[in-house]
């Protein structure tokens, strides 16, 4: 995926599903991207054909769809005929001339309707390899970004034990995005967005060591409680 693809599947979406804010949004995602930026987009219902809430996230060359209930559209701001748009962080994408060696099939995240804020994340992936690993240095991960209703973005990461198979299942373990109730109020709770792809780490120990995407990403939309 390209930033230019994303583009199109943002545009493609408005123009479907909510024309009338098709300008302002394309003109929020180039103003991200000019900045490097990923970007989320939440639009009321009242902006859509449907009467559905609609949460579009623009993430590393890729375009996701959720719909909405009231009360989600709610902690993300987009009632009474508003779309917000939220700026991300930076965006993470292989060189145009490679490919990702690994493609995420699916992403699954246990009590995804209501997982406690300060409970272990777990889930699981399924994987295959689409390329060959030889040319990517550094340790393979698997990280996921979460946006926590555009309040702030939490990053963990897991290694998995075992080297990587042909194709297979990750069973991830990701730490509390947040732990107590101090955290808890300051918005820790509700909606969020997880953002889970392969990364190449050059080493995991030095802070903001270089970084390489290894695969497409999969997203989950989250309740927290």
């Amino acid at each position: 995926m390209s930033q230019k693809t994303s583009r199109r599947l943002a545009r493609e979406f408005a123009r479907a599903n909510a024309p009338v804010v098709e300008k302002n949004l394309l003109s929020g995602f180039d103003n991200a991207a000019g900045r490097g930026l990923n970007c989320t987009f939440a639009i009321s219902r009242e902006l859509t054909k449907d009467g559905v809430p609609y949460l579009l996230s623009c993430y590393g060359g890729e375009t996701f769809v959720f719909s909405l209930t009231q009360r989600q559209a709610k902690s993300f701001r987009a009632i009474q005929r508003t779309m917000q748009c939220v700026e991300g962080g930076p965006i993470l994408e292989l060189p145009p001339h490679l490919e990702p060696p690994i493609e995420i099939e699916r992403v699954e995240f246990d009590d995804a309707d209501g997982l406690p804020c300060e409970q272990p994340m777990t889930g699981r992936l399924e994987y295959t390899m689409a390329g060959d690993l030889a040319r990517f240095d550094g340790t393979i991960c698997v990280a996921a970004e979460f946006s926590l209703t555009g309040r702030c973005r939490v990053t963990n990461y897991y290694y998995p034990p075992q080297g990587l198979l042909p194709e297979g299942e990750i069973k991830f373990r990701f730490e509390p995005v947040a732990n107590g109730a101090d955290e808890r109020k300051q918005g820790f709770s509700g909606p969020i967005v997880a953002h889970v792809r392969f990364l190449g780490m050059q080493d995991p120990k030095v802070p903001r060591s270089p970084v390489m995407p290894l695969s497409n990403t999969g997203a989950v939309l989250i309740e927290l409680i």
